[in-house]
């Protein structure tokens, strides 16, 4: 029987200024733990992430045009401890390298932070309103770890690079 717990709380404020500006910032904390009944007791949940935070604001420059941004802060992820064995597969044969876990959750990889940028374009249709955007998230390239990968070869983490992520669409609003 697994046993899962999980508790937290949310706030966030909302402002809309003169001028068409509004802001927005929320903050969020989790704990999150799980319990498999094998004996070894609660461990942190693979999703757990304390803390996060974000900061937006939005610019209506007119009734067509909007700028945003929002910079956002979270916790690393939860992963787990290991050793790096050499030579694997014994001598005469090619130098492999494999992991040996010996934790299960109990350090995190890197905080994650990141800024998103959006631009849209209002056009009414009568019946609804047409959106077009560009939204490029992460712009600063940030890597956000959420798992590693191991190159048996060589011994070492294999790390995903960040970068940045346009998005370009439509939306419909009725």
């Amino acid at each position: 029987i697994l046993i899962a717990e999980s508790y937290g709380v949310d706030v966030v404020l909302n402002r809309r200024f003169m001028d068409r500006w509004s802001a927005n910032v929320s903050y969020s904390f989790n704990e999150a733990t799980i319990d498999q009944n094998d004996g070894f007791g609660s461990i942190t949940a693979d999703y757990n992430r304390p803390h996060a935070f974000s900061i937006a604001g939005v610019w209506e420059i007119s009734n067509r045009w909007q700028i945003s941004g929002r910079w956002k802060y979270a916790s690393g992820k939860p992963t787990d401890e290991y050793i790096v064995n050499d030579n694997v597969l014994g001598d005469d044969q090619p130098l492999r390298y494999s992991k040996e876990y010996v934790t299960n959750n109990t350090v995190r990889y890197e905080d994650y932070f990141s800024l998103n940028l959006r631009v849209d374009y209002r056009q009414s249709l009568g019946f609804a309103d047409l959106v077009a955007f560009i939204d490029v998230i992460n712009i600063l390239g940030n890597k956000n770890t959420n798992s590693v990968g191991f190159n048996e070869r060589t011994g070492e983490d294999i790390e995903d690079e960040g970068s940045a992520f346009p998005l370009i669409g439509l939306r419909f609003e009725f």
